[in-house]
């Protein structure tokens, strides 16, 4: 109840900007840039206008894709909605009430990834007041791979994966002696592993084989060969 007053509030406060600028226009608030607007604030992931126009249409039909074309810039214009420029389109997110936040944005998967740093906030403003200019939005995108896709088909050994990292043994290092308990532990090539935790003070590495978890030394972690997988 408490959070859908908030909600409302929140929109409420958004529909007065927009009418507000739209009036500096000489332009209305229509029942339509209303509907809109209400669907811009509920959208809580970065959309592009036609996937916009699909979710709108489906609700209210009377809109027109030309229509959302035109709206969406007045928005951002308002100061409610940013435009974010990703590879070869240009998605929205409603920023209205939101702390600024750049992206990291993913060339293999597309993943976006939003990320809030102060430092830059700091930038923003000192390079705006050097230039007597008055900011109305920030759009950082930075592009690069992330950890997934990074990494994915790397080799490293057991010892160095992260807590969440997934994939497959290729290599068993070290003698016969070292092998053969490695196997009895059922570490074996081609076993999927898990990486649960390593304990603290740098203890053990705990995995997880086959639902089983296991507890491996970091000296016979260091004798594991995983490629990993998404």
């Amino acid at each position: 109840m408490a959070d859908n007053k908030r909600k409302n509030s929140e929109y409420e406060r958004a529909e007065r900007v927009f009418g507000a600028h739209l009036a500096r226009q000489g332009l209305k608030l229509t029942s339509q840039r209303r509907v809109v607007l209400r669907a811009v604030m509920t959208t809580h992931e970065h959309f592009s206008v036609e996937e916009l126009y699909r979710t709108l249409k489906q609700e209210h039909g009377g809109i027109s894709l030309a229509s959302l074309y035109r709206t969406m810039p007045i928005l951002v214009e308002a100061g409610l909605v940013q435009a974010v420029r990703f590879a070869d389109e240009t998605r929205y997110e409603h920023c209205f009430g939101h702390a600024n936040h750049d992206h990291l944005v993913c060339l293999d998967c597309g993943k976006i990834i939003e990320i809030e740093e102060r430092e830059m906030d700091k930038v923003e403003r000192q390079a705006s007041q050097a230039n007597d200019f008055r900011p109305m939005g920030r759009s950082l995108v930075i592009r690069g791979y992330c950890r997934s896709c990074h990494k994915r088909g790397k080799r490293l050994l057991l010892s160095e994966l992260s807590r969440g990292d997934m994939g497959v043994i290729t290599g068993l290092l070290g003698g016969a002696g070292m092998v053969s308990r490695l196997q009895d532990m059922g570490l074996r090539l081609g076993k999927r592993v898990i990486k649960i935790s390593t304990m603290f003070g740098g203890g053990p590495v705990v995995v997880q084989v086959e639902g089983t978890q296991v507890a491996v030394g970091k000296g016979m972690a260091r004798r594991i060969e995983v490629e990993l997988e998404e």
